[in-house]
Formats: structure tokens, sequence, C-alpha cells
């Protein structure tokens, strides 16, 4: 609503006056508090793919933990507000099984099945042993057609399928397998993590932001907040509870600068 109101009065984009007048973190938590998720997230991938530096991590943290609904979604505010397609910022600045492996993500083929077909899953394991530990090498198109098209339902099966037959869950297979390849490990991770536990993987986020200094510990935690508090960010900080035996309002609230108040804020309107 104030963001149209402002339009109104002012003939004027207000999230463009932001960037305008404000800078660092306090500018991105401001800017993530007058967006919707799906708006916020397209600016991110946005920012990172114009920026320099890390931007492998926001890609990874974005497209590698959002449904395949939310997915559609974002891509679709990404070609609207900055006339490109998400598609192609991936293929302009990424290479490899990396490339090959956001791009499929980006098909947004994932299962939504909530009943996993128990035969299947079990043989889904295998596979994922036989293209990687038994085998000299990896098989990646194997590792991504799995990974990117299980439900979350269908993934804690396979995992479990998966220790069974080796003794270790899916992330220790990727340890193994995917050194070779650290952006590719880590987007391999984030998917296990945020299919099997999504609450787990964003109240460790917080918290190891919350607990680290530094520009991209800052901007982690506002991302992970910003991102999730219209989402699921009351069930993040139940989590969060019960995993730190910390509240997460102030644990963010020992920090006196003024983008964490900003954040509290979200914090208080999502409880």
């Amino acid at each position: 609503y104030l963001r149209t109101l402002y339009r109104h009065i002012y003939n004027e984009n207000i999230i463009q006056m932001f960037q305008k007048e404000l800078n660092g973190d306090f500018k991105d938590a401001v800017i993530g508090s007058f967006m919707k998720p799906a708006e916020y997230d397209a600016y991110c991938l946005y920012e990172a793919f114009k920026g320099h530096g890390s931007k492998e991590l926001i890609l990874i943290e974005i497209i590698g933990s959002r449904t395949s609904k939310e997915l559609q979604v974002i891509k679709k505010i990404y070609a609207t507000n900055y006339g490109e397609t998400i598609k192609n910022a991936v293929m302009s600045c990424t290479s490899g099984h990396f490339q090959k492996l956001l791009l499929a993500l980006l098909q947004y083929q994932r299962s939504n099945s909530s009943q996993p077909d128990t035969n299947s899953c079990a043989n889904d394991a295998a596979y994922l042993f036989q293209a990687g530990e038994q085998k000299r090498g990896t098989d990646e198109e194997t590792f991504t057609r799995i990974f990117t098209t299980c439900s979350p339902t269908e993934f804690n099966l396979i995992n479990y399928f998966y220790r069974q037959q080796t003794g270790k869950g899916l992330l220790g297979a990727i340890d193994s397998e995917f050194d070779f390849s650290p952006d590719t490990k880590e987007l391999l991770g984030t998917i296990v993590r945020t299919q099997v536990d999504l609450y787990g993987y964003y109240s460790k986020r917080i918290h190891d932001s919350i607990i680290s200094s530094g520009t991209n510990n800052n901007s982690k935690l506002i991302r992970c907040i910003c991102s999730r508090y219209l989402v699921d960010l009351s069930h993040i900080i139940k989590v969060y509870l019960r995993e730190y035996q910390h509240d997460m309002l102030q644990d963010i609230q020992n920090d006196s600068s003024n983008y964490r108040k900003i954040l509290c804020h979200l914090i208080l309107n999502a409880i």
C-alpha cells in the first residue's frame, strides 16, 4: 500500500528512491522489507548477476532452495522487472555442470508427490550409488535428474534407502563425489538440506549469520529474514529455539545496528 501511495503522491518508484538514497546493509534490509518474497528473490538474483564476487552463493541459496512453484513466479517477475530471463543470466555467468544443474532446477519439474513410491525411491538410491561411489568418476547427470525432480517426501525416502545401503546419507555421497566442483557440491547440498529439513536449513543459516561478522554474513541474514518472513519464518523461529536454545529475536537484538532493527520488526510481525 505504501509503495502505491508513494508513487501516487510523488510519481516515483519508492524502491528506486531507496536505491539512490540508501546504501549498504541498511538499504538491502529496507528494500527487502518493502518487497514480497518472490519479488525480493528476483531482486537479489539481479543484484548477484550484475555484481561481482560471491554471486554463486546467492544463486545456490535462492535457486537451490525454492519450490518449483516459487521459481516459476520468480522467473516471471524477473523477466518483467529486468527485461531478461533468469535462464540467459545464468548461462552468461556460470558454466559446466553447475550451470546445467541450475538450469535443470529452473525447469521446475520437481514432483509434488506426498505419497512416494517405495520401490522407485529405493531404485533412485541405488542409481545414485552406482553413479557415484560404485563408479570410477561421477555420473553427474544421474544426480541432476534425481535431485531436480523428486519431492521432499521422495527425497527423505531416497536418503533413507541410501543410508541403509551405504551407511551414510546423500550429504555424505555429495561430500565424497563432488570435491572437484565446490559450487556444484554446495548446490547439491543445499537441495538435500532444503528438501529434507527446510526449516532447519534456514535456522542454521540465520544462526551462523548472527554469530559471524562480515559483509557476506550480514547479507545472508538479511536475505534469510526478508525472503521468509511472509512464507514460513514463524516455523523457522520455533526450530531455531529448539536447536540453539536461544530466541532468534533476542539474538538479533543484541546487535543495535539499524538494519537489524528492521529485521527484528519483520520477526515480530511473523510471530
